[in-house]
């Protein structure tokens, strides 16, 4: 398992003001981030899928990727990855990870990313995905985590929620991401990213019964 994957998942007693349960992971600078990453994409959520991990056990949902520049790695630009998160939903029966980052199909994102497998995961549960979202014709990337930290001080341990980052251009983000993982910018990029971001969205979740 991955060693931020493994930080996950905390449940709040003793170190909360009150009763509570939330997921604690460490919290990551940018950089930081893209350091701790094997696999930096951007690119479509091209299907989300939930599946039992054994009939009427555990449910995870499996998320193929299509990839339209990566940032850190080695997938090809219209390649595909998978990426694995737990808990879902199929039918009435759902198991969720509190504050684990939601996948829509259709929607673009930047994912950072470890293996596990043929599969990946984010680097911390509810930190690993950047929402893409246009507006006035613009597109932007916004980072609003559900997920916690524990902040330790001479008086005790304190969980904080781990704060948004202000929206950034999508170009800018790029070119930040691609400083801390030395890959330079293609060439095309004003145009290239163009039809993408022009595509509609679905909102369809596929899910197996």
């Amino acid at each position: 398992m991955p060693r931020l994957w493994l930080a996950g998942l905390l449940v709040l007693g003793s170190l909360a003001a009150r009763p509570a349960t939330a997921t604690v992971v460490k919290s990551l600078t940018l950089e930081e981030k893209t350091k701790a990453s094997s696999l930096v994409v951007f690119g479509r959520v091209a299907s989300v899928e939930a599946v039992w991990e054994k009939p009427g056990s555990s449910i995870k949902t499996m998320v193929t990727f299509e990839v339209t520049e990566t940032l850190k790695g080695k997938v090809s630009a219209g390649g595909k990855v998978i990426v694995r998160r737990s808990g879902g939903r199929i039918g009435a029966k759902e198991h969720r990870i509190e504050g684990a980052s939601t996948y829509e199909r259709g929607e673009l994102a930047v994912l950072f990313l470890e293996p596990v497998g043929a599969e990946y995961v984010e680097v911390g549960v509810g930190i690993g995905k950047y929402e893409v979202r246009t507006k006035d014709g613009e597109p932007y990337v916004r980072f609003e985590p559900s997920v916690a930290e524990l902040r330790m001080s001479p008086s005790g341990g304190k969980i904080s929620p781990i704060q948004s980052m202000t929206p950034l251009k999508l170009a800018e983000f790029l070119d930040r991401v691609r400083a801390f993982s030395g890959k330079k910018a293609p060439s095309s990029e004003p145009t290239k990213y163009r039809p993408l971001l022009a595509a509609p969205q679905h909102r369809r979740v596929a899910v197996r019964r």
